[in-house]
């Protein structure tokens, strides 16, 4: 039996089958939901604007079992993957095999690379050395510490498929993406903005997001001057202080899983 892309390409298909029941479900609710907003009021003693979220955050709990089903899809393909891969390169894949997901380098030395013998064979048995270079190169711990490690999307996508499979359903929350706010003055050459205190955190109707400083550079003409605030905020899942995901964050996940697939393409 040879391998094959057909069946990993068949998961990624499922997987955005939940992306896109996701996004009907998402208009659907905000059809009967105001959308979120963000509300400014000016605090003359700290002389910023403090901008705070308004909105319900009362969010659907079925989106958290599509996003399960989505996460599994998704992961579940760089395994269905590897399996392709050994039968791509002759082989005959067993239990062993995986794609692994690592974050230090320590991990991928003692569980692929330098795996001892006693252990059985590893995740990656089997495959071409094309191949096992490709997935090594892609593993988190390439990004730099483990923070850098934990915030890719690969190291994200497999915390998320860990906590669907053996802990809880994903909670889905109003989020700051922790993106830097754009902030707009008008007339621009009489006002600078100067400050900008903010972080990606859970939101709830109410919550503090950012307290913006602008300084005046010289009067406005007419007296008249108007800053206008964008602020990113997506609804998020999974939980906040071990990993969150927002719907972008996801969307980002599905497109680097096909341009992965892509590039064993020449194995096949």
């Amino acid at each position: 039996m040879s391998g094959s892309l057909t069946p990993v390409r068949r998961k990624l298909f499922w997987a955005e089958h939940h992306m896109t029941l996701l996004g009907k479900e998402m208009r659907a609710f905000y059809e009967h939901h105001s959308e979120p907003s963000i509300l400014s009021e000016f605090d003359p003693a700290d002389q910023c604007h403090v901008l705070t979220f308004s909105g319900t955050t009362d969010i659907p709990t079925r989106w958290g079992l599509i996003v399960g089903d989505y996460v599994s899809s998704a992961r579940s393909s760089l395994d269905h993957l590897v399996w392709q891969l050994v039968l791509a390169n002759g082989g005959v894949p067993g239990r062993n095999n995986s794609f692994p997901v690592l974050e230090t380098q320590a991990g991928w030395l003692r569980n692929v690379e330098q795996r001892a013998e006693s252990r059985g064979p590893g995740p990656l048995e089997g495959i071409s050395t094309t191949a096992w270079s490709i997935i090594k190169e892609l593993q988190p711990y390439n990004a730099g510490d483990r923070d850098a490690a934990h915030a890719t999307w690969l190291a994200a996508l497999h915390y998320l498929w860990n906590v669907d499979k053996h802990q809880v359903i994903h909670g889905a929350m109003a989020y700051a993406t922790g993106d830097a706010p754009e902030v707009t003055v008008e007339p621009s050459d009489c006002l600078q903005v100067s400050k900008v205190f903010y972080g990606r955190r859970r939101l709830e109707d109410g919550a503090e997001i950012a307290r913006v400083q602008v300084v005046e550079i010289k009067p406005p003409p007419g007296g008249n001057a108007n800053v206008h605030f964008d602020i990113p905020i997506s609804v998020a899942f999974g939980e906040e202080g071990k990993g969150v995901a927002s719907v972008g964050f996801l969307a980002h996940m599905l497109r680097k899983l096909h341009e992965v697939v892509s590039r064993f393409e020449p194995e096949f």
